[in-house]
């Protein structure tokens, strides 16, 4: 019965508001066409009355398709009944305010003055009054005030790197027993710990969750048992998003195939229509300050086919070179033909997600604010060229700070050019404003730009560089910092230099992360890197050097984590050869080798030439580095290992014990 009640009393509330502010609307609009422009309190509200009334008639079309869970409806019933107090309130704000035609001179002078002491309450009402985004945020806030105890996460899809770095940030905020230990599956450890009721309820945001592949790659894991490759191979990112009575989960993705596969149902689909004009007027004036002509507003934004991010950025140009700078003038500077401008739109930017148009918006007004900055601030576009090598999320300061300048403008101060870039909205901040992101178009286009001028490989010897000195090697110590690191290291991958150091710390940089990826069980993405870097030192270095058959035995180890056993054989039988033609038969490289062969053997249950191998590695090590050397030890637990799956359980039992 109360399920019932909220559903009228919602449906009756956005009637009235509805109606009561079509009828607000409709006065301020007489208002204007009698007697001229409307005093600069209610230029917001006239603007973005409509976007909410909008909101709302489709709110109550989604109650009356029965399209609207009960909980949702009641929950939005205390955020309608406040716009509606709201909108009271405006309508006695311009009863007392504006004037009427039959007014005399004074009068609307006297009121006129007056309505300036109603700015505070008119900013509120018009907070209040900013269309489905705000009424949107109301939700949540409403509902969060209604349960604080309903845990709220918000996780990356962009990449599987992403999308276990949020995993990982939820384990360490929930404090999951385990979560920090080396050997720990953060995916099922989360997992299982949303599927437990008893841990109560929780809201999952999964952001940007464009591609399919990324929730449908294998995810397996290497345990120290070949078994373990077998039984979870099969496993995938989408096993890892739970069911359970107590969740709820938003999914944002630009794919509608994407967003059916994981919903699983067409009907719990809810699509964001582009922004029509009415909607891209009023998110101009709401980011521009002072008057323009609606004419020329009504041009710019059609232009710029009503694209939020484009608009934004306009006005953020206009309002920094205000007054010189108006809409007239900007709308001049778009529709320049500006050679390098067509060269950027005639690039194929490789998203068939996106719409073409609204792409072509957005690089061009990137590209006039690039060439202000550029002339005003050279120092801000050599910040804003590293950041577009960088993965778009999650830029740390501490890789940006000092890494940027060139020779002639080292002295340059960081917080001003990121205080212009942020100022252009080029570039946005996080909460605590230590990191950074930035738009995938945005990065486009810087990259695109330092293509067609020739300096674009000169940025990537620089980021990959920086990355080498920033990225440890993937040791458990390092584990955090690689965590933060790991998604600009996978974008070091497209940065590969011509040749040299810096094409060597490129090598370098994908031989650390692939450590790291393959310590957490990211398998595939570790070969794809030590293929890279194998390929990369064949053609500069050849094929025996020392830091080639290194790269050689890497790849065999993850090739073996993998269950691919034959490659891997393949491998470390030509790490092995090489590492006894150039550094001998003794060197404690080439006993690793020997001894990484040994296991492969055994996983292909070889177990006469792995015990063979094993032993060659044990007597080396002896010999070497002595009999208590933890390498030794090693080696002795390989070969009692072996003995046990060869049935030789005397002699296996003499060896564990020794390594005991």
């Amino acid at each position: 019965m109360a399920e019932a009640l909220a559903v009228v009393g919602i449906v009756v509330n956005i009637i009235q508001l509805v109606d009561f502010g079509s009828r607000v609307l409709k006065r301020l609009e007489e208002y204007q066409s009698k007697l001229g422009e409307i005093p600069e309190v209610f230029r917001h509200i006239k603007a973005e009355l409509p976007v909410l009334l909008d909101a709302l008639r489709q709110t109550r079309a989604a109650i009356d398709a029965g399209c609207m869970q009960d909980e949702t409806k009641k929950a939005l019933l205390p955020a309608v009944e406040g716009c509606g107090v709201q909108i009271k309130s405006l309508d006695d704000v311009i009863v007392k305010v504006l004037p009427t035609s039959g007014d005399s001179w004074a009068r609307r002078g006297r009121m006129a003055l007056g309505s300036l002491r109603y700015d505070a309450k008119m900013e509120k009402i018009t907070a209040v009054v900013r269309g489905k985004s705000q009424l949107a945020v109301e939700y949540s806030y409403r509902v969060r005030e209604k349960s604080s105890a309903t845990w709220v996460f918000w996780v990356h899809a962009s990449s599987i790197a992403r999308f276990e770095e949020g995993y990982r940030k939820i384990a360490e905020r929930a404090k999951l027993p385990g979560w920090d230990q080396p050997d720990v599956d953060i995916l099922r450890l989360v997992y299982s710990w949303l599927c437990d009721e008893a841990n109560g309820r929780w809201v999952i945001i999964i952001d940007n969750a464009d591609d399919l592949g990324v929730f449908s790659c294998p995810l397996g894991r290497y345990k120290g048992s070949k078994g373990d490759v077998s039984s979870n191979a099969a496993a995938a990112l989408l096993e890892s998003l739970p069911q359970s009575p107590n969740r709820s989960i938003l999914i944002t993705s630009r794919s509608r195939d994407v967003a059916f596969r994981l919903t699983g149902s067409y009907a719990d689909i809810i699509r964001v229509h582009p922004m029509d004009q009415s909607h891209a007027l009023a998110l101009l004036r709401n980011k521009l300050e002072g008057s323009f002509e609606q004419d020329d507003a009504v041009a710019l934004v059609e232009a710029l086919d009503y694209m939020p991010l484009a608009i934004t950025q306009a006005a953020a140009y206009i309002s920094q070179r205000a007054p010189r700078v108006t809409v007239s003038r900007y709308l001049q500077d778009l529709g320049k033909d500006d050679r390098d401008r067509a060269k950027l739109l005639d690039i194929d930017i490789g998203d068939s997600r996106r719409d073409g148009t609204a792409s072509n918006s957005i690089i061009a007004t990137w590209q006039i604010s690039f060439k202000h900055i550029r002339r005003e601030r050279p120092s801000a576009t050599q910040l804003l060229s590293l950041m577009s090598l960088f993965d778009r999320r999650g830029i740390p300061e501490s890789l940006l700070s000092g890494h940027y300048q060139g020779d002639n403008n080292a002295s340059s101060d960081f917080e001003d050019d990121l205080n212009t870039l942020t100022s252009f909205s080029l570039v946005a901040t996080d909460v605590e404003g230590h990191q950074f992101e930035m738009h995938r178009l945005m990065q486009f286009s810087t990259r695109k730009w330092l293509e067609l001028q020739g300096e674009l490989e000169g940025w990537r010897e620089k980021y990959v560089t920086l990355m080498d000195d920033s990225h440890p090697v993937g040791r458990h110590e390092n584990w955090k910092a690689c965590q933060a690191l790991f998604p600009h290291a996978q974008a070091a991958v497209a940065c590969r230099p011509t040749d040299g150091g810096p094409l060597e710390a490129w090598v370098s940089v994908l031989f650390k992360a692939a450590w790291y990826s393959s310590e957490m069980g990211r398998y595939y993405v570790a070969e794809e890197m030590d293929r890279s870097a194998l390929d990369a030192r064949e053609a500069t270095l050849g094929g025996e050097h020392p830091d080639t058959l290194t790269s050689v035995n890497n790849l065999g180890l993850v090739l073996e984590r993998q269950g691919k056993y034959e490659e891997a054989e393949a491998m470390n039988r030509r790490a092995l050869e090489g590492y006894e033609k150039v550094l001998g038969p003794e060197h404690p490289d080439m006993l690793t080798s020997v001894n990484n062969l040994g296991l492969v053997l055994e996983g292909q249950g070889k177990y006469e030439e792995a015990e063979a191998m094993n032993r060659r590695a044990l007597e080396g090590y002896e010999k070497v580095l002595g009999p208590e050397h933890p390498s030794t030890l090693t080696s002795v637990n390989n070969l009692g290992s072996v003995l046990e799956r060869h049935g030789k359980y005397g002699e296996a039992e003499k060896m564990n014990r020794r390594a005991l």
